[in-house]
């Protein structure tokens, strides 16, 4: 995978291994079980959004999740472009709904862990599928960390033999920009101010994980770019598959 600007580092060695094995555990400990991932599909151009807007603010908030916004850009249609909409946040949600066989892609929608979904608007129907998507993906152990330091991020990956025996998973990287609010001056929002919290403004596959130690070492110009102000790091299995791991940036030093 050539990614141009982006410096990469596998760890190959076998004392090596062992040694990020451990740091990697100790890390684990810190920073506590692995967060539930939910990616929020919204649309400026939908009116039955923003009550889901403001909800993720308040998963946002919690540590035991990272919680992402997507906007989507098939509602464009009815009159106003949205300005944070990518075709490729769009194409991400109809994969999810192919690989899950149900073909329902709607906004606003939250997928939680890549493998269920609920109306982001909708507190207890999320719980649920949070409850469900616990169960049903399985997430091993997978020791991952995110840390910035010295104007350099470092992604760090740690050995899990189920997934090594399995198949291989892509690592991405989510820019984030915390908070954006936005005037809508036609369509179904005419008139009113939307604001959306941890937007992802870039989503960039960084790597590829096979369940052998792997470092990821990124500049600060390669990683938060534009008004990006955060990012966070989710390992996926196949494509449109299970989010076997996502962490936060942390900050060290």
């Amino acid at each position: 995978m050539h990614m141009r600007g982006m410096a990469i580092t596998r760890l190959v060695s076998f004392f090596g291994g062992l040694a990020l094995a451990s740091n990697l555990a100790m890390a684990q400990q810190t920073l506590g079980p692995m967060p539930t991932l939910l990616e929020l599909y919204t649309s400026q151009g939908c009116s039955s959004c923003p009550p889901a807007d403001k909800l993720i603010k308040t998963y946002a908030k919690r540590r035991d999740i990272v919680a992402l916004s997507f906007n989507v850009d098939y509602w464009d249609y009815l009159g106003w472009k949205d300005t944070l909409a990518k075709r490729e946040y769009s194409n991400r949600q109809r994969t999810y709904a192919m690989k899950r066989g149900d073909g329902e892609v709607y906004t606003p929608q939250i997928v939680v862990n890549g493998v269920t979904h609920a109306v982001g608007s909708m507190r207890g129907r999320i719980a649920r599928a949070i409850s469900v998507a616990n169960t049903r993906s399985k997430k091993p152990n997978v020791p991952l960390t995110v840390v910035h330091k010295n104007g350099k991020l470092t992604v760090k990956v740690g050995r899990d033999q189920p997934v090594a025996l399995h198949r291989s998973a892509t690592i991405w990287l989510a820019t984030v920009r915390s908070k954006v609010t936005v005037p809508v001056k036609r369509g179904e929002n005419h008139g009113r101010t939307l604001t959306y919290y941890n937007v992802v403004d870039k989503l960039t596959p960084i790597g590829m994980w096979s369940g052998k130690q792997t470092i990821i070492e990124l500049m600060d110009e390669d990683v938060l770019q534009g008004k990006a102000d955060n990012c966070a790091v989710m390992i996926q299995l196949g494509k449109g598959g299970p989010i076997v791991a996502a962490r936060w940036m942390s900050t060290s030093g």
